[in-house]
């Protein structure tokens, strides 16, 4: 989970996974972002999923679709993670950028 600090409309997040090999490295086969005013996100709202995002280039872009969501605080859920080697899954994350 991630605190903005304050409210804010929350149109589009990048996840930027890790790069071994000059390739991406642990990347989620799934993900789901959420935004929220409660740090517990008993009620959030969507702001994209599996069918809203896209891999451009090193990173994984998620738009939401209509009005940007607003809240305090954004979570990442990834359902089904990627595999990094043989029998292992993991999410390497360099980075995850989120702009308003």
């Amino acid at each position: 989970m991630l605190d903005l600090g304050d409210r804010r409309a929350v149109r589009s997040v990048e996840l930027v996974p890790e790069q071994r090999a000059g390739a991406p490295f642990g990347a989620p086969v799934d993900v789901r972002v959420q935004v929220s005013d409660d740090p517990t996100f008993a009620t959030s709202t969507l702001l994209g999923g599996v069918d809203d995002h896209v891999m451009v280039g090193d990173r994984i872009e998620i738009h939401g679709q209509g009005a940007a969501p607003v809240g305090r605080y954004v979570r990442v859920l990834v359902p089904e993670l990627g595999d990094t080697a043989p029998g292992l899954k993991a999410l390497v994350l360099e980075e995850v950028r989120i702009f308003g």
